[in-house]
């Protein structure tokens, strides 16, 4: 006669506490996330007790830097609601990410396409830029976010946002592509071309956002070409706008009003203490990078890319490689974006 054993059901609480505790005492986690732990011990016993809404806890907030040791952030907002429930520690690392505390005034505002912009751009930055850029990260209130949603709500959302993009009319009407409906080629061809994301970005592999692929992502773009959108990768919206030459307001009009109307159609997260919701918290806020590319010859022959930087830095600006984050100085062409995301209206990150 054979007994079978059944072993008791693991404790959510104390998985949640052993997570805790492992950021904590474990020198070679550097994150954000495992410093406020280290700074607030006496929240531990709260934080365990804490869930969303949809039901997330701190287990499912910091997963990604509990994966990635070295990760500068160490959390994932898991839905719109994680900014209410785990408010203090996700403020924590805003702050910390922008080196200051907010100001509750410059807070962006739920209004999108009423600021419109009009950049005076002088003679010789129009000589070297050679291309201007926007795009905006937003998510849906009414949908877990990315790294955490399920199979069925990733399918239900990429197809509420497909039928808004389907209304667009004017200079804004395009058509919109499932990835799935895509070969492994074009998809592959569309990646080279900036035109799609991949699913090999160590972090949000370690994140869970790229599960299901490629089931609920899909690209839209205009008809002109000038504004795309990129439907459930880190955020469910990333939405930009591109034009060849040194126009950057026309960018940021066009993209606005593309946000004011799937706002309008399908609602997108704001809060009224940080701004528009991003799945990594030091997006919120604006959740814009505006970019150029510009052309420095000179100043690459003559100057350090250290040094480069710290001006940038000083000025409010990032510099880096054309090909991406994280990619090296190849030739005289740099990336130039605001470095403000957060306490600063949104026709302002320049300043």
């Amino acid at each position: 006669m054979e007994i079978e054993l059944s072993l008791p059901e693991p404790d959510p609480a104390e998985q949640d506490r052993e997570v805790i505790e492992t950021l904590i005492n474990d020198s070679k986690y550097t994150s954000f996330a495992a410093k406020y732990l280290r700074e607030h011990k006496s929240e531990i016993d709260q934080l365990i007790k804490m869930k969303t809404k949809f039901g997330n806890t701190w287990k499912d907030v910091v997963k990604t830097g509990l994966r990635v040791p070295n990760s500068k952030v160490g959390f994932y907002a898991t839905d719109a609601d994680c900014y209410d429930v785990f408010g203090d520690p996700l403020k924590y690392v805003v702050h910390s990410h922008n080196m200051r505390d907010a100001d509750p005034n410059a807070i962006p505002q739920r209004v999108v396409g009423g600021d419109q912009l009009s950049l005076q751009v002088s003679d010789a930055c129009k000589e070297r830029i050679i291309s201007a850029r926007c795009r905006f990260a937003r998510n849906l209130t009414n949908y877990v976010f990315p790294t955490s949603i399920s199979p069925k709500d990733r399918v239900a959302a990429e197809a509420e946002l497909k039928a808004a993009l389907d209304k667009l009319t004017g200079d804004l009407a395009g058509t919109y592509t499932k990835m799935g409906d895509l070969s492994q080629e074009e998809q592959d061809k569309m990646v080279e071309n900036h035109q799609l994301f991949h699913n090999k970005d160590e972090f949000l592999v370690k994140g869970d956002f790229y599960d299901d692929w490629p089931n609920g992502r899909g690209q839209f773009h205009n008809n002109d070409g000038t504004v795309m959108v990129w439907v459930g990768e880190e955020d469910h919206i990333r939405c930009m706008s591109l034009e060849k030459g040194s126009d950057i307001s026309s960018c940021y009009n066009k993209a606005t009003k593309m946000l004011e109307h799937l706002d309008k159609h399908v609602g997108l997260a704001h809060h009224k203490d940080f701004g528009w919701l991003t799945s990594c918290p030091t997006n919120v806020g604006t959740g814009m990078r505006a970019s150029v590319h510009i052309s420095l010859p000179r100043i690459k022959a003559n100057m350090p890319i250290s040094e480069l930087k710290d001006i940038c830095k000083k000025n409010n600006l990032d510099i880096r490689g054309t090909g991406g984050e994280n990619t090296g100085f190849a030739g005289v062409v740099f990336d130039v974006s605001n470095r403000r995301r957060f306490d600063v209206a949104l026709s302002r990150c320049h300043y």
